[in-house]
């Protein structure tokens, strides 16, 4: 059962990546350069890697890292850098709320991720 509900998964992130070939990794891009401005290089390296997995085609595991603990869980998590510059870090947490977005759309959103976007959003005043 739990297979199923995977697969289903990743077939519909694959008909979204058909559709918008482009949107995960210009953002995933956009969120390594402002992780590499700041200074935040360990973190970028989280991004870069799903970025890699992407090309070579590796959807389970761009699936299973995406919604991992690097990009969600506690500290140390790219989403909870910290981003000393206040315009870098409002571009920061844009960029993590399109890329929950894009998540969503595609239906490969985990489970307490939504939480951080109402939290950015609640920041940004949106």
């Amino acid at each position: 059962m739990f297979g199923f509900y995977r697969r289903k998964n990743k077939n519909q992130f694959l008909i979204y990546l058909k559709e918008n070939p482009d949107d995960y990794v210009n953002v995933l891009t956009s969120l390594s350069n402002i992780l590499n401005k700041s200074q935040n290089h360990r973190l970028a390296e989280v991004t870069d890697e799903l970025i890699e997995l992407l090309k070579q085609e590796k959807f389970d595991e761009f699936i299973k890292l995406i919604n991992g603990v690097d990009m969600w869980g506690g500290p140390g998590a790219v989403w909870e850098v910290y981003i000393a510059n206040c315009f870098e870090e409002k571009e920061f947490q844009r960029t993590i709320i399109s890329l929950i977005d894009l998540m969503e759309r595609a239906k490969i959103l985990g489970s307490g991720i939504k939480p951080i976007r109402r939290l950015f959003r609640k920041e940004l005043g949106l």
